[in-house]
């Protein structure tokens, strides 16, 4: 092998060596990337097993309120259904008084 020969294949061999070089470095940030992203992801899986939770608690916070709400429109048209009846009451005893009323007028004027 001649100078020239071996000068090329040394220049080879670190043109090489350099290609090698940055394709470690590159896979050197390629890797502490993925790390970066990992942990990342496991964070996000967690935060997103809370929100899941949360929203489960929302939601029978939520079945909790319809049920009072239920319980509560229950209550009100049933003292609405008592206030009519005492309404209807109150007038039938209102015409009673009166019958009872004239009656004692028309007592009263014949004595």
């Amino acid at each position: 092998m001649s100078e020239e020969e071996k000068k090329a294949k040394e220049k080879e061999i670190e043109n090489v060596s350099a290609i090698l070089k940055k394709s470690l470095e590159k896979n050197q940030m390629i890797e502490k990337s993925l790390r970066s992203i990992k942990e990342e992801s496991k964070k996000l899986e967690v935060a997103i097993v809370a929100v899941n939770r949360d929203i489960d608690n929302y939601k029978i916070s939520i079945d909790e309120i319809d049920l009072h709400i239920d319980l509560a429109s229950k209550d009100l048209d049933k003292r609405f259904k008592e206030r009519e009846e005492l309404l209807v009451e109150t007038d039938l005893l209102k015409m009673e008084l009166r019958r009872i009323k004239e009656k004692l007028d028309g007592q009263v004027d014949t004595v």
